[in-house]
């Protein structure tokens, strides 16, 4: 049996942790929403009174009944939280999870208190239903510990911890008759919930004061992306195909009355056919570069392939108005495909340039090691980036560029081909009229579950 005291101490440091992550989840609003912190509080708030319940404290008497229904709230904000931290998952398993887990809780709760059925009755199918998730969760983490995930490990450390108890009780409420629980299953729980705190307090040592403006990283499905891609490339298709077809019938009209005089109309729409399949044929070859294909990883300095990236803006007078940096640390290498890793570099420096309109440009091309990532950044003093299309700028065919040369599919095909490597690609800052920095991260040795697969199969947690 915990002792008593030992008891309410660990009560207090979870409301505690509890009223933290919450008053930094409000203090972050005016710059950004972190709502996994908000999420995580409300979840240390329900274990604590969760524990107070298996505990049999003297609350658990008086206010029973609420802290009953306030127990099954453990769940679905716990998996609110882990799908701000690792991502929607396969096809948002992990988005369907909580949602299945708070229909459960609202559903239990009303039929309680309508008396239809008894909430002790309820407990055996909401256990198999927790079951299953924390298997699934397991799976899922323990495949991302395995690809180097520092936080995936932790996690997974507290999730092993955690199971082992679970597993303890239930053979001994399986072997003895007339079993009394020992609450085994407690410590996992505050074995778990510590690594959690750990993840988010290395974030924080990590980011100092950055902690509360975190990068702006994307989490989108590839697939979904790239279904919308295919339904819009084929709407601008279709509306180009007509636009050939009359100028064909015009063509056909000025031929069957042939004159000298109408060479030069005849000219200007030859012209304009020849734009139009140039369009389609940019559309399609742009668009084509995020297909079904193969990275060719090889071990590679990436200090080199910025090097070859960059040469062909700061060399020569293309922009002379403005000045390029390097900033590169002692030479990395990592295992990338180098084609493509050159192309993203290109992409982001080709966006650096466009976004400046005036004559006291700079960027600056920075590469650093961070833990067992290669980290790649462009930073440019341009017009930045309105928040409100933060997320926007992936999307296929999203532009807020006027040139009719743009199609709106550069970083849709770096934020692709940087997910294929197994990393990800980050806004860290951006500010109207002061600059963006665009942040890649890449794994220094490739993550080989996400190198095979194909996009019609991969999964995710942009011009």
């Amino acid at each position: 049996m915990v002792p008593y005291s030992f008891q309410y101490f660990f009560i207090y440091l979870l409301l505690l942790l509890s009223i933290f992550f919450i008053s930094v989840f409000f203090y972050s609003l005016p710059k950004r929403k972190h709502p996994y912190l908000l999420y995580f509080g409300v979840f240390l708030a329900a274990i604590s009174i969760n524990l107070i319940g298996a505990w049999q404290l003297p609350a658990a008497i008086t206010y029973s009944s609420f802290i009953k229904y306030a127990s099954y709230s453990a769940s679905p904000f716990f998996l609110l939280f882990y799908e701000q931290i690792f991502g929607p998952g396969y096809r948002k398993i992990n988005r369907r999870l909580w949602q299945v887990h708070f229909f459960s809780w609202g559903m239990i709760t009303m039929l309680s208190l309508l008396s239809i059925v008894y909430l002790e009755d309820i407990f055996l199918p909401y256990s198999l239903l927790n079951i299953a998730t924390v298997l699934y969760i397991a799976i899922s983490t323990i495949r991302n510990a395995y690809n180097g995930n520092i936080d995936a490990k932790i996690f997974t450390f507290g999730l092993v911890c955690l199971i082992a108890t679970f597993i303890y009780d239930l053979s001994l409420a399986i072997k003895i008759a007339n079993y009394a629980p020992t609450q085994t299953i407690i410590w996992g729980l505050l074995i778990f919930t510590g690594c959690l705190t750990v993840i988010l307090l290395k974030r924080f040592k990590a980011k100092g004061t950055d902690f509360i403006y975190e990068p702006f990283t994307f989490q989108h499905d590839p697939l979904d992306l790239k279904m919308k891609a295919d339904s819009m490339v084929l709407h601008t298709l279709k509306n180009e195909i007509n636009r050939l077809l009359y100028l064909n019938e015009r063509n056909k009209r000025i031929i069957s009355s042939m004159d000298s005089t109408l060479a030069e109309p005849l000219g200007r729409n030859f012209e304009a056919m020849d734009e139009t399949l140039l369009h389609m044929n940019n559309m399609i070859l742009a668009t084509k570069k995020t297909d079904d294909f193969q990275l060719n990883l090889q071990t590679q300095s990436i200090n080199d392939v910025i090097h070859e990236a960059a040469k062909g803006f700061h060399e020569g007078d293309q922009h002379p108005g403005i000045k390029f940096e390097m900033n590169l640390s002692a030479s990395i290498d990592a295992e990338v495909d180098p084609l493509h890793l050159k192309e993203c570099i290109t992409n982001l420096l080709s966006n650096s340039v466009e976004a400046i309109e005036h004559q006291n440009g700079k960027i600056q091309i920075s590469l650093y090691r961070k833990n067992q990532e290669a980290v790649i950044e462009v930073t440019d003093n341009g017009k930045g980036i309105h928040r409100d299309h933060l997320d926007d700028v992936i999307t296929p065919l999203f532009t807020t560029k006027k040139s009719v040369s743009h199609y709106g599919v550069g970083l849709y095909y770096v934020y692709f081909i940087i997910n294929k490597h197994g990393g990800t690609l980050s806004i860290p800052y951006s500010e109207i009229g002061k600059g963006t920095t665009m942040s890649i991260h890449l794994p220094i040795k490739a993550k080989s579950f996400w190198s095979v697969r194909t996009i019609g199969k991969n999964k995710s947690h942009a011009g």
